[in-house]
């Protein structure tokens, strides 16, 4: 899903919160992540799902994306499972955008709430997402060997940041995986929002800095 472009024309649209979580596709006996891997939901829990294929989002609440990972991925977590719901995508709330400032006013109402963002819907059915990003910076101190198609080239960066904590950052492009940025250089990156243990989520590697430390 795209992220909506500035300026770009959504009216007549509609928009709903983003969920913050895992989705969940329903074969009406299985249930997989989008990539096609099994989630070990416990039987009590699946019984309650239709004998017909459904899409969702397997959601605990807002700010809980750590907490449905951990119960997601794991194999052993059926107590857990208690807290999750199954947001069927086409059961979730959705609001015409009637003027740009719609979106807007519902942006910030979902932001305050604690909530990840907005999916954007169009009339013929296309889907942007609008969700806030910032920006930070780290420092090169080593790299993590490609894997795969990666493999012979730096998979990700490690960067020491400014709280002091350590960061695998990926997201950059073939000329960099072969050349990257030396170990003492200051990128930047984007993310959005933070992990339970402080860390950027969803970080991006954005560019390489002039500057020469990170002002600690």
């Amino acid at each position: 899903m795209d992220e909506i472009k500035k300026h770009q024309d959504v009216t007549g649209s509609q928009m709903s919160e983003k969920l913050d979580g895992i989705q969940g596709i329903w074969d009406g006996q299985t249930m997989r992540t989008r990539t096609g891997n099994t989630i070990h939901c416990p039987a009590w829990w699946a019984a309650g799902l239709p004998l017909k294929p459904l899409k969702g989002e397997l959601w605990i609440g807002r700010g809980q994306f750590d907490e449905t990972l951990s119960i997601v991925t794991s194999k052993n977590a059926d107590d857990r499972w208690e807290d999750v719901k199954f947001m069927v995508f086409d059961e979730i709330p959705k609001f015409k955008i009637k003027t740009p400032g719609d979106l807007d006013r519902f942006y910030k109402k979902v932001l305050k709430a604690g909530g990840e963002g907005v999916v954007i819907t169009t009339p013929d059915g296309e889907q942007f997402k609008k969700v806030p990003w910032s920006t930070d910076d780290g420092q090169v101190i080593g790299y993590k060997k490609g894997a795969g198609r990666n493999a012979g080239g730096v998979g990700s960066l490690v960067l020491q940041l400014r709280n002091g904590k350590r960061l695998n950052l990926a997201g950059f492009d073939n000329k960099l995986k072969n050349d990257p940025p030396k170990t003492g250089r200051i990128v930047q990156f984007f993310y959005r929002g933070h992990t339970s243990t402080g860390l950027p989520r969803f970080a991006s590697f954005c560019g390489v800095r002039a500057e020469k430390t990170l002002g600690f």
